[in-house]
């Protein structure tokens, strides 16, 4: 926690700023929506190489329609 109170004396936050407060309570939001993103980049780049090495291409090419349409019902922009 001492590194976290030089960043804040460095760039000159109150850590009584509201805005402040949001953004530190939203911070499990933002990590997990940034390993989403790696994971969901890496899934896209990787999954059809890999697994036609691994599984038959119609399998992998189901398994990749079927993480679009996970994002396609939960709205989740790709």
């Amino acid at each position: 926690m001492l590194v976290m109170q030089k960043i804040l004396v460095m760039l000159r936050i109150d850590p009584n700023n509201r805005l402040y407060q949001l953004f530190k309570a939203y911070r499990p939001f933002r990590i997990f929506l940034a390993m989403f993103k790696f994971g969901a980049g890496l899934h896209y780049t990787l999954l059809a190489p890999l697994g036609e090495q691994v599984m038959p291409l119609w399998i992998v090419g189901i398994l990749i329609g079927l993480g679009s349409m996970v994002q396609l019902i939960f709205d989740i922009p790709a």
